[in-house]
């Protein structure tokens, strides 16, 4: 949901939906970095193909709010990094609702090369995070495979050995305090929303 968005959004700037898209990105993150938390008042729901978790909302979809004519691209692009983070936000709250505080959380994936996307996941749900060295969730596989041929004697002591932390993000506390507003209206906007939704044939009621 989140980094389906942040795809998106970079493939309708780009113009290239698929292809190398690095340098965007880079450019893109540099210009989010510089947007100040809120998004200049603009607001974003990621749900571009429906929302799955916490809830399944199947005909939800994805929205702007707040635009107005002072509002660039880089504007759009912060509101889409904050929207996704407050939908990982909402399943980080259901989950530990579930389980319990986790003892370590970690990034993986492309969304991980991004600085600023990291720093504003870390304080929308106030908890901090490593970053792993490359796509490590690939690695699954291995650990596991690891562990059946005996090289190690169990999955955690494979996983240690095999995934790498590079980075440790801390929640900033203006960060956090700025999001916990933040997150509220986003709900707000989302609950909004609902009489929106698509219906089974894709069309609105």
């Amino acid at each position: 949901m989140a980094g389906r968005a942040a795809d998106w959004f970079l493939d309708t700037w780009s113009g290239a939906e698929g292809g190398d898209r690095s340098a965007l990105f880079a450019t893109m993150d540099a210009e989010a970095e510089r947007v100040p938390a809120g998004a200049r008042g603009v607001r974003f729901l990621p749900f571009l193909a429906g929302q799955v978790a916490p809830e399944a909302r199947p005909g939800a979809r994805a929205a702007f709010a707040g635009l107005g004519i002072e509002h660039g691209r880089a504007d759009l692009y912060r509101a889409v990094l904050e929207g996704g983070a407050f939908g990982i936000r909402a399943i980080w709250d259901q989950v530990r609702g579930w389980c319990g505080d986790p003892s370590l959380v970690r990034f993986t994936g492309s969304g991980a090369l991004s600085a600023t996307w990291r720093q504003i996941i870390v304080d929308a749900i106030d908890w901090p995070c490593e970053v792993v060295d490359g796509y490590a969730e690939a690695r699954g596989a291995a650990i596991h495979a690891a562990v059946a041929i005996g090289a190690y004697p169990d999955v955690d002591s494979a996983a240690e050995a095999m995934v790498h932390p590079a980075v440790r993000v801390e929640p900033r506390a203006d960060g956090v305090a700025a999001y916990r507003a933040l997150y509220a209206r986003w709900r707000e906007l989302s609950d909004a929303m609902r009489p929106l939704e698509a219906g089974p044939d894709g069309t609105a009621p």
